[in-house]
């Protein structure tokens, strides 16, 4: 709630795009194309905030010591993952999913 009444970076057709208008009323919404411009408006200043998946956000800290990340979500949403049925789709969700579980 502390965040609501600020301007707040949407990425354009995203889940977050749907949900923040009701999630945070009282914020003026930006609406960007792409996860770069989001976070160089919030780098520049142009807006206060955004919302963005988490590896994402990881990334951008990372690489910009100048933002913090707020380790809390306004959805709960799982992620699925879809290949291709041709052999090189079969071949990648095969590799994928010995990746998920090393992982887990």
């Amino acid at each position: 709630e502390d965040l609501n009444g600020l301007r707040l970076g949407l990425k354009v057709g995203s889940i977050v795009d749907q949900l923040a208008p009701d999630i945070f009323p009282n914020s003026e919404l930006y609406y960007y194309n792409t996860n770069s411009d989001l976070i160089e408006a919030v780098s520049s200043g142009k807006i206060d905030y955004t919302i963005l998946d988490e590896p994402v956000v990881d990334m951008a800290c990372r690489d910009n010591p100048q933002l913090a990340k707020i380790d809390e979500s306004i959805y709960d949403q799982p992620i699925g993952y879809f290949f291709n049925k041709d052999k090189h789709g079969e071949e990648l969700c095969k590799e994928f999913n010995a990746f998920l579980k090393k992982i887990t």
